[in-house]
């Protein structure tokens, strides 16, 4: 028979203590990550959504610079073919 002593049989206690408790903190850990997975997926898909409602928001400001540059240039146009204006 194998004889132990108290240090020995403490010794397997604790690995033992310690495997369990690393393994169910494994799995814990692991949850939590697929937890927190969905809300960086949320987060970015929110990202992306802001940033094509910024996008399109910049749509008319966009525009009336096109117009204010065709009508300046217009103006030039005029002004260089008829100095008397």
């Amino acid at each position: 028979m194998i004889e132990l002593s108290i240090l020995d049989l403490l010794r397997l206690v604790l690995t033992f203590f310690l495997v369990v408790i690393g393994t169910l903190l494994t799995i814990a850990m692991l949850r939590v990550l697929r937890i927190l997975k969905v809300g960086v997926e949320l987060a970015d898909y929110y990202d992306e959504v802001k940033k094509v409602i910024v996008y399109y928001a910049m749509v008319p400001y966009v525009i009336k610079d096109k117009i204010f540059e065709s009508l300046s240039r217009d103006k030039k146009n005029t002004e260089e073919k008829d100095p008397i204006l």
